[in-house]
């Protein structure tokens, strides 16, 4: 399935993640691909922002992942953490991207990874795809595909 959504701004981007929280509940993965500055960060500091982290979430670009205790899940009680992943400093099927994959085999935690195609081998079986493209200077359109 394919869902395109086009955003005119940040409360529109931020509708779109409680709309990905509530109805893809069956997800924990999201694979977040686009461009450069198309928005991939934001996307997850709102989802933390749903998710009621008061952290300030910033790109793990250089430590490669952080992870966010979740106070307040009203989407799915079961989840309590956030790992943020940002593999963009790696290449395709280094050897570091093995140590991610124990992250999907945890059930008690959304992970949100930045630049999944350098996952190679080890992307997870399920997962949401999230991609954000440009769509005229400062809108976005946001694709939504699931795996299975």
């Amino acid at each position: 399935m394919e869902e395109k959504i086009i955003v005119k701004n940040v409360r529109q981007t931020s509708d779109v993640a409680e709309k990905i929280l509530r109805e893809y509940k069956k997800y924990n993965i999201f694979l977040l691909k686009g461009e450069l500055g198309t928005g991939k960060t934001t996307l997850v500091q709102l989802f933390a922002k749903k998710l009621g982290i008061k952290q300030k979430i910033q790109s793990p670009t250089f430590v490669l992942e952080k992870k966010y205790k979740i106070c307040k899940n009203l989407f799915n009680k079961n989840y309590n953490q956030l790992v943020h992943i940002d593999l963009y400093r790696l290449k395709k099927n280094d050897a570091i991207v093995q140590d991610f994959s124990d992250n999907f085999l945890k059930d008690n935690q959304y992970v949100f990874i930045e630049w999944p195609d350098r996952l190679g081998n080890t992307v997870p079986k399920k997962y949401l795809e999230i991609h954000l493209k440009y769509y005229k200077k400062t809108q976005r359109t946001i694709i939504i595909k699931t795996s299975k």
